[in-house]
Protein backbone atom coordinates (compact mmCIF):
# COMPACT_ATOMS: atom_id res chain seq x y z
CA UNK A 1 0.00 0.00 0.00
CA UNK A 2 1.70 3.25 -0.90
CA UNK A 3 2.12 6.08 1.70
CA UNK A 4 -0.33 8.65 0.26
CA UNK A 5 -3.51 6.14 0.09
CA UNK A 6 -3.27 6.78 3.93
CA UNK A 7 -3.38 10.70 3.60
CA UNK A 8 -6.88 10.12 3.56
CA UNK A 9 -8.94 12.60 5.48
CA UNK A 10 -9.66 12.07 9.34
CA UNK A 11 -12.95 12.69 10.48
CA UNK A 12 -11.74 13.25 13.59
CA UNK A 13 -10.50 16.76 12.80
CA UNK A 14 -12.43 17.46 10.11
CA UNK A 15 -15.62 19.73 9.73
CA UNK A 16 -18.93 17.54 9.92
CA UNK A 17 -19.32 15.49 7.08
CA UNK A 18 -22.38 13.82 4.99
CA UNK A 19 -23.88 10.88 6.80
CA UNK A 20 -22.80 8.68 4.04
CA UNK A 21 -19.23 8.97 4.81
CA UNK A 22 -17.76 5.63 6.70
CA UNK A 23 -15.78 6.09 9.98
CA UNK A 24 -12.38 6.14 9.44
CA UNK A 25 -9.14 6.99 11.09
CA UNK A 26 -6.13 8.41 9.51
CA UNK A 27 -2.43 8.03 11.16
CA UNK A 28 -3.60 8.96 14.74
CA UNK A 29 -2.70 7.64 18.11
CA UNK A 30 -5.10 4.91 19.12
CA UNK A 31 -4.12 2.20 22.28
CA UNK A 32 -4.05 -1.23 20.90
CA UNK A 33 -5.88 -3.01 24.17
CA UNK A 34 -5.89 -6.79 23.28
CA UNK A 35 -5.08 -9.25 20.65
CA UNK A 36 -6.43 -12.30 21.02
CA UNK A 37 -4.83 -15.01 18.59
CA UNK A 38 -7.02 -17.69 17.56
CA UNK A 39 -7.77 -20.52 15.01
CA UNK A 40 -11.32 -21.11 12.64
CA UNK A 41 -12.48 -23.77 10.70
CA UNK A 42 -11.22 -23.34 6.99
CA UNK A 43 -13.06 -26.75 5.21
CA UNK A 44 -11.76 -30.02 7.36
CA UNK A 45 -8.80 -27.72 8.47
CA UNK A 46 -7.80 -24.66 10.89
CA UNK A 47 -7.28 -20.99 9.77
CA UNK A 48 -5.29 -18.54 11.70
CA UNK A 49 -7.86 -15.41 12.89
CA UNK A 50 -7.52 -12.54 15.61
CA UNK A 51 -9.27 -10.39 17.07
CA UNK A 52 -7.89 -7.05 18.05
CA UNK A 53 -9.16 -4.66 20.39
CA UNK A 54 -8.50 -0.65 19.79
CA UNK A 55 -9.55 2.39 21.64
CA UNK A 56 -8.85 5.75 20.17
CA UNK A 57 -9.95 9.08 21.69
CA UNK A 58 -11.23 11.51 18.93
CA UNK A 59 -12.91 15.09 18.25
CA UNK A 60 -16.99 13.93 18.95
CA UNK A 61 -17.13 15.05 14.53
CA UNK A 62 -16.27 11.16 14.29
CA UNK A 63 -19.45 10.33 15.52
CA UNK A 64 -20.84 11.62 12.26
CA UNK A 65 -20.16 8.36 10.22
CA UNK A 66 -22.10 6.60 12.65
CA UNK A 67 -25.04 9.00 12.59
CA UNK A 68 -24.72 12.39 12.78
CA UNK A 69 -27.59 12.68 15.41
CA UNK A 70 -25.13 11.14 17.57
CA UNK A 71 -23.55 14.35 18.67
CA UNK A 72 -26.74 16.60 19.84
CA UNK A 73 -27.91 13.08 21.77
CA UNK A 74 -24.36 12.90 23.74
CA UNK A 75 -23.25 16.31 23.91
CA UNK A 76 -24.68 19.77 25.53
CA UNK A 77 -23.63 23.45 24.88
CA UNK A 78 -21.61 25.15 27.81
CA UNK A 79 -24.37 26.04 30.89
CA UNK A 80 -25.17 29.45 29.40
CA UNK A 81 -26.14 28.15 26.15
CA UNK A 82 -23.16 28.68 24.03
CA UNK A 83 -20.02 28.10 26.52
CA UNK A 84 -16.95 30.20 26.21
CA UNK A 85 -15.92 30.28 22.72
CA UNK A 86 -12.66 31.40 22.87
CA UNK A 87 -11.61 28.42 25.06
CA UNK A 88 -13.71 25.53 23.27
CA UNK A 89 -13.14 24.18 20.14
CA UNK A 90 -16.48 22.25 20.20
CA UNK A 91 -19.88 24.58 20.03
CA UNK A 92 -21.34 21.47 22.73
CA UNK A 93 -18.60 20.25 24.32
CA UNK A 94 -20.60 19.08 27.58
CA UNK A 95 -21.68 15.68 28.25
CA UNK A 96 -25.63 15.72 27.94
CA UNK A 97 -25.50 13.65 31.17
CA UNK A 98 -22.70 13.66 33.00
CA UNK A 99 -23.83 11.96 36.17
CA UNK A 100 -24.06 8.93 34.13
CA UNK A 101 -21.10 7.73 33.02
CA UNK A 102 -21.85 5.68 29.59
CA UNK A 103 -20.61 3.02 27.08
CA UNK A 104 -22.93 3.06 24.15
CA UNK A 105 -22.39 0.34 22.35
CA UNK A 106 -23.53 0.54 18.54
CA UNK A 107 -24.49 -2.67 17.35
CA UNK A 108 -24.16 -2.60 13.63
CA UNK A 109 -20.70 -4.47 12.21
CA UNK A 110 -18.72 -3.10 9.03
CA UNK A 111 -16.68 -5.74 6.59
CA UNK A 112 -13.29 -4.56 4.40
CA UNK A 113 -11.56 -2.21 6.18
CA UNK A 114 -8.02 -2.01 6.07
CA UNK A 115 -5.44 -1.66 9.25
CA UNK A 116 -2.33 0.02 8.69
CA UNK A 117 0.20 0.38 11.54
CA UNK A 118 3.76 2.23 10.59
CA UNK A 119 6.56 0.26 11.98
CA UNK A 120 10.22 1.25 11.59
CA UNK A 121 11.45 4.23 9.30
CA UNK A 122 11.06 2.73 5.85
CA UNK A 123 7.69 1.93 5.88
CA UNK A 124 8.90 -2.04 4.37
CA UNK A 125 7.99 -3.16 7.72
CA UNK A 126 4.62 -1.64 8.23
CA UNK A 127 2.02 -3.79 9.16
CA UNK A 128 -1.11 -4.03 6.74
CA UNK A 129 -4.18 -5.81 7.02
CA UNK A 130 -7.21 -6.07 4.89
CA UNK A 131 -10.57 -7.38 5.04
CA UNK A 132 -11.18 -6.86 8.48
CA UNK A 133 -14.13 -6.72 10.26
CA UNK A 134 -14.60 -3.55 12.19
CA UNK A 135 -17.26 -4.59 15.22
CA UNK A 136 -18.09 -4.19 18.61
CA UNK A 137 -17.53 0.04 18.48
CA UNK A 138 -18.51 1.56 21.98
CA UNK A 139 -19.15 5.36 22.44
CA UNK A 140 -17.65 6.83 25.71
CA UNK A 141 -18.60 10.46 25.74
CA UNK A 142 -15.82 13.28 27.77
CA UNK A 143 -16.19 16.88 28.57
CA UNK A 144 -14.64 19.11 26.23
CA UNK A 145 -16.50 17.65 22.86
CA UNK A 146 -13.73 14.06 22.90
CA UNK A 147 -15.23 10.52 22.41
CA UNK A 148 -13.42 7.78 23.34
CA UNK A 149 -14.32 4.87 20.51
CA UNK A 150 -13.25 1.27 21.62
CA UNK A 151 -13.75 -1.20 18.48
CA UNK A 152 -12.53 -4.68 17.31
CA UNK A 153 -11.38 -5.94 14.30
CA UNK A 154 -11.21 -9.34 13.10
CA UNK A 155 -9.12 -10.50 10.74
CA UNK A 156 -7.24 -13.39 9.36
CA UNK A 157 -3.25 -12.49 9.85
CA UNK A 158 -0.72 -14.11 8.74
CA UNK A 159 2.24 -15.55 11.78
CA UNK A 160 4.43 -12.63 11.05
CA UNK A 161 1.23 -9.96 11.79
CA UNK A 162 0.47 -11.92 14.68
CA UNK A 163 3.55 -12.03 16.35
CA UNK A 164 3.80 -8.26 15.44
CA UNK A 165 0.29 -7.16 16.92
CA UNK A 166 1.40 -9.62 20.06
CA UNK A 167 4.29 -7.46 20.56
CA UNK A 168 2.14 -4.33 20.51
CA UNK A 169 -0.07 -4.89 23.17
CA UNK A 170 -1.09 -2.04 24.93
CA UNK A 171 0.82 0.14 23.45
CA UNK A 172 -0.10 3.48 22.14
CA UNK A 173 0.59 3.32 17.80
CA UNK A 174 0.04 5.84 15.32
CA UNK A 175 -2.57 4.11 13.30
CA UNK A 176 -5.02 4.05 10.59
CA UNK A 177 -7.88 2.66 9.67
CA UNK A 178 -9.79 2.81 6.24
CA UNK A 179 -12.84 1.93 4.85
CA UNK A 180 -13.63 0.04 1.97
CA UNK A 181 -13.36 1.80 -1.36
CA UNK A 182 -17.40 2.68 -2.32
CA UNK A 183 -19.12 0.78 0.05
CA UNK A 184 -21.05 1.20 3.00
CA UNK A 185 -22.47 -2.07 3.18
CA UNK A 186 -23.56 -3.41 7.13
CA UNK A 187 -23.15 -7.43 7.43
CA UNK A 188 -25.49 -7.87 10.25
CA UNK A 189 -25.89 -6.74 13.87
CA UNK A 190 -23.39 -7.79 16.65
Amino acid sequence: MARDQIQRSDLAGDPPRAPSTMFEISNRKVRLTSFNPRSEANGEGKRLAADLKVAATLEQHALDAFDRDLRLWLFAPGADGTGDLADQVHPAPNVRQPDIKPEYAWVKQYAGYQLHVPHGITGERDLVISDCLFNAIKFAPQDGGMIIVTFRLQFHPTEEQAGKLAGMIDEVRDVSLLAPEGAEEVVGKE
